[in-house]
């Protein structure tokens, strides 16, 4: 939730600066302000999607959907950290949909992490 937040923060700061700079007349740097807003405003629809898709799997208690968006959640960070490449939670999620197997898979390490924090056992 809090990358929503920030993207949304950042694009109404951009906003904000986009208006000054333009009644100053620097248009060139109210331009390029415009542009970072739209950025913000991209990035901050995706973030605040993911947050949306997660409320729905975890309030509606589908146990399925949990595991495949947490799993999904793994995925995009590690493929991230090996520099496999950036890839969105969502899209994930939607990929793992199809993966019967996967639910069984995460479930079973959200089971042993949680167990290893409890026990203070890694």
């Amino acid at each position: 939730m809090q990358q929503c937040i920030t993207d949304l923060e950042g694009a109404f700061s951009d906003a904000k600066k986009a208006i000054t700079d333009i009644k100053a007349g620097n248009i060139q740097a109210g331009i390029q302000d415009v542009t970072a807003f739209f950025g913000d405003i991209q990035k901050a629809e995706t973030d605040c999607k993911n947050i949306v898709e997660m409320e729905m799997a975890t309030h509606h208690h589908d146990p399925k959907k949990y595991f495949q968006w947490k799993g999904a959640e793994f995925a995009s960070g590690f493929l991230k950290g090996s520099k496999v490449g950036d890839f969105e939670v969502k899209d994930l999620f939607e990929c793992l949909e199809h993966e019967d197997n996967a639910v069984k898979l995460f479930a079973e390490a959200d089971f042993e992490i949680k167990e290893s924090f409890e026990k203070r056992d890694p």
